[in-house]
């Protein structure tokens, strides 16, 4: 409580993800702790749900773990008692399940805790998190999306799927807060659409958007900073190489790439931005169809671990955000990624994809030495690296018994 530098709090369940926001924000000099939450207690043998080379780093002052009970007042009092008496600390959620439960507990958290917001007030983010929302501001902004419809499931309901619905089509959360990437499922016809939306629903109410399917050429991603003074969009990245299952659409191999290869289009995303009046991190996920045409997909009111990758290329956006938080310091909107073509690899990524058998470790070796920015490793945070390394004989006997189990 004593520091002379400000504190900042970073929470969120991906350790990846709490890592490299808190290497941003530890080399921007700032004081950073991290809550590390796991919905329920990992057991002994989820192995890699135990990994924690966030809690090695040497940017981290203090390491906490919330075991929440899938209870988000849990969190939020973990939040309260992890708080500075004496002045308040910054909070910067790494996912969106602790985005969403800041947002529904801003009138309590704003007494600890500078945080993202909208409209200085609680509730907004959590609203924008729905993709039919962002949807319809994407389009009166006249971004390009792609037609879709939100179908709604009550508790043990009745299916029921509108006609405009066109086939083959793609089924993912209308909101995203857990474990979305596992309920996302092309459907070639009704029957098959019908069939997934009884399995999700299965005793709770749900909403699935549903998209027309469409042939993904590259996925992108623009990363930037909104204030209510100007939004900052120095730079994005296009997947080079992405991850299978519920993997699908992350990036284990990614590109930093320079706006002005997209200019137009990003400064179509910038004024989208602006009009919420959001103070935070953020980023918009892009696809490019086979056809060459881009479109809007998403909108995260945070980012996650590919932040990283432009903080290495010379911007730390979360750095600038803290100083805008905590001193109100102007965010220089002009700025933009002066030496694109950096790769860069997510480590987690790539150890659960030889897990899962999709590469061999010669491979995992190579793409190590083929990128330029690494998520985890690093040369001034050695240790962070060092717990990580030590998974990979654990990773060879998961990879046998993931073989063996599926033969």
């Amino acid at each position: 409580p004593f520091a002379e530098k400000p504190r900042v709090v970073v929470a969120g369940r991906n350790y990846c993800s709490n890592l490299t926001m808190a290497r941003s924000l530890g080399e921007a000099g700032y004081e950073v702790e991290v809550l590390r939450i796991f919905q329920v207690k990992p057991k002994w043998y989820h192995l890699m749900k135990r990994l924690k080379p966030d809690a090695y780093s040497d940017y981290i002052k203090g390491y906490h773990v919330c075991i929440s009970r899938r209870k988000s007042r849990v969190i939020v009092n973990r939040l309260i008692r992890l708080a500075d008496k004496y002045r308040k600390m910054l909070l910067i959620p790494a996912d969106d399940l602790v985005a969403n439960i800041a947002d529904e507990y801003y009138d309590v958290l704003k007494r600890y805790y500078l945080m993202p917001n909208v409209n200085n007030q609680g509730g907004e983010i959590g609203r924008l998190m729905s993709k039919e929302a962002q949807k319809e501001i994407a389009k009166e902004a006249g971004l390009p999306i792609i037609n879709s419809c939100v179908i709604r499931v009550a508790k043990r309901g009745e299916v029921v799927i509108p006609e405009t619905v066109n086939y083959p089509c793609f089924i993912k959360p209308n909101i995203s807060k857990n474990s979305s990437k596992s309920r996302m499922r092309k459907c070639e016809n009704e029957e098959e659409l019908r069939a997934a939306l009884t399995e999700f629903s299965q005793g709770k109410s749900i909403e699935m958007m549903v998209e027309d399917y469409v042939e993904i050429k590259q996925e992108f991603a623009i990363l930037g900073l909104s204030t209510k003074k100007g939004v900052l969009a120095p730079g994005f990245f296009c997947t080079e190489e992405g991850g299978h299952d519920e993997r699908r659409g992350v990036a284990i191999i990614g590109k930093v790439l320079s706006c002005d290869q997209e200019r137009k289009l990003i400064d179509e995303i910038v004024k989208f931005v602006e009009t919420l009046n959001f103070d935070g991190l953020f980023d918009v996920d892009l696809i490019q169809t086979a056809d060459g045409k881009m479109y809007f997909v998403e909108l995260n009111l945070r980012f996650g671990a590919s932040g990283y990758a432009i903080t290495a290329s010379g911007i730390n956006l979360p750095g600038m955000f803290a100083d805008y938080m905590f001193f109100d310091k102007p965010v220089d909107t002009s700025l933009k990624i002066e030496e694109p073509g950096k790769l860069f690899i997510s480590e987690k990524v790539m150890i659960e994809e030889y897990v899962k058998g999709f590469m061999t470790k010669a491979e995992m070796d190579q793409k190590m030495k083929d990128v330029d920015i690494h998520f985890v490793q690093n040369d001034t945070d050695k240790a962070a690296y060092k717990h990580f390394k030590k998974f990979y004989l654990v990773a060879k006997l998961m990879k046998l018994a993931h073989k063996i189990k599926g033969a």
